[in-house]
């Protein structure tokens, strides 16, 4: 339903075949300052760290929720030397390759052609750097991004990036939703919403200066995707006094968006931010290991589309080029329906955990085939085992083999039973380690053997199987029949 809604929008704006660019939510990717142990102005440094940054260890060392990333996509950028001599600065984003195909086909089933996807946080920060003056720009500032289940501060300065989740609670989320329209934020009730959310973002804020040495920082700019902003600033700004809170900075190029905000009540242009920061950007990087200085407007350049060189090839450059400064505008015509900005996320994620749904169902599928197989087995066992009764060759023998059928419970299969005078061997496998004990404990119970022992071990780390081992000594005693 999604992608047919998108695809009328598409049609009804004339958009069919643009190129166009998407920022992926925090929670699918999120932008980073790594310091890696190469001197990437050196020709050699650069050969050694090409070759590293291609096996998913290397960059599980700078965060260990990569190893939950099946097949991560990498996009890195230089971003200047480290003070560890031999080290370098770089921006670096990654996302899971199922959520990256996910966007790409939600946008290439709506006929346009994605060659640009980053962190929504880097689109952000982009446009909100492209606005400041050049003091601004040389000292240390913050960006509040409130979004709902992914809001964080995030710090910025020369040679720092970093950034710390909001704890909010999920109440607080409802009513940062809803603030903004309430005439009055005041009396009892909002003084302690108020408290909370402050409260929360003093954390986020000591947490950055305690444990990333960040110094004092004069302001934080909002960004939020409320259609307001007034009363959640204001409340914040009752709460927190570590700095500044400030509106988002207006530019010349927010007024591309005047008509969208019109159309929807819109006062809060920080909503646009991550819109207009695509729009500032190229999609193909010039060279991820030049520094960022080098580039005019000083922008972070990161992209996900893991085939943005087969495009660039397979196109004429200044084809690219033309429909991609057309992306704000496709942007604009859009974002009237703001479903790509609030639903495509959830989208994205909620076809992820269909995926692994999809192959967890599969192997439990698989196993309860094997459990149906071990019962029909286990029932043949039985009767093979009622067959052994009509022979006698010895009395502790015949008594077990009498027995063993009424014992063995459902879900056990035997695969090997051995009986000499001095020794009883069990083998067998069963549907979990509680069925195999089960059996285990009826031989026990029925003074079939002495001095028994067992061991059980799993198929395979995911298998339900249990496979088992019983041993011991007969009894001594007369057949007793059955």
């Amino acid at each position: 339903m999604l992608q047919a809604s998108l695809f009328e929008l598409v049609k009804k704006h004339d958009l069919v075949g643009y190129d166009v660019a998407f920022s992926l939510a925090s929670s699918i990717a999120d932008l980073k300052m790594l310091t890696v142990p190469f001197d990437l102005s050196t020709k050699v440094d650069q050969k050694e760290f090409f070759s590293n940054s291609k096996d998913k260890a290397f960059w599980q060392e700078f965060d260990a929720e990569i190893l939950d990333l099946k097949s991560p996509l990498f996009s890195y950028q230089y971003a200047g030397p480290a003070e560890d001599e031999g080290s370098s600065l770089m921006y670096a984003t990654w996302a899971d390759q199922r959520a990256i195909n996910i966007c790409i086909e939600f946008l290439l089933s709506a006929q346009l052609y994605p060659i640009l996807i980053v962190p929504e946080t880097q689109a952000i920060y982009n446009h909100l750097f492209s606005q400041l003056d050049r003091l601004e720009k040389e000292a240390f500032f913050g960006i509040l991004h409130l979004a709902s289940g992914r809001s964080q501060l995030m710090v910025i300065g020369p040679e720092r990036l970093v950034h710390a989740k909001l704890n909010i609670p999920e109440l607080d989320e409802v009513l940062l939703e809803d603030i903004e329209k309430i005439d009055e934020i005041e009396g009892p009730f909002w003084d302690e919403v108020g408290a909370r959310l402050g409260n929360a973002l003093k954390q986020a804020f000591l947490y950055l200066k305690e444990e990333e040495g960040i110094p004092p920082i004069r302001n934080i700019y909002v960004v939020s995707e409320s259609a307001k902003d007034d009363n959640t600033i204001l409340l914040l700004s009752r709460n927190f006094n570590l700095s500044n809170l400030k509106s988002y900075p207006g530019s010349k190029s927010i007024g591309q968006m005047i008509p969208v905000a019109e159309r929807n009540n819109i006062k809060n242009t920080s909503i646009f931010s991550s819109i207009l920061g695509l729009g500032l950007q190229e999609a193909m990087q010039k060279n991820t290991l030049t520094n960022k200085d080098s580039d005019p407007l000083n922008l972070i350049r990161l992209n996900l589309q893991p085939n943005i060189q087969r495009i660039i090839n397979n196109r004429k450059l200044a084809k690219l080029t033309k429909n991609f400064h057309l992306v704000t505008v496709s942007m604009v015509a859009l974002a009237s329906t703001w479903m790509v900005i609030y639903l495509l996320p959830a989208y994205i994620i909620n076809q992820t955990q269909l995926q692994d749904y999809q192959i967890v169902d599969k192997a439990l599928n698989k196993q309860e085939q094997e459990i149906n197989a071990i019962q029909m087995k286990s029932k043949q066992y039985d009767e093979y085992i009622a067959g052994l009764l009509n022979t006698k060759k010895g009395a502790s023998k015949s008594r077990l083999m009498t027995l063993l059928p009424k014992i063995v419970p459902a879900g056990v299969e035997l695969d090997s039973f051995t009986v000499t005078p001095s020794s009883i061997s069990i083998t067998g496998r069963a549907t979990s380690t509680a069925t195999a004990q089960a059996f285990y404990n009826a031989i026990a119970d029925n003074e079939l053997a002495t001095n028994l022992g067992m061991v059980v071990d799993r198929e395979t780390p995911l298998s339900l199987i249990t496979r088992f081992k019983i041993a011991g000594k007969p009894f001594k005693v007369e057949l007793v029949g059955p």
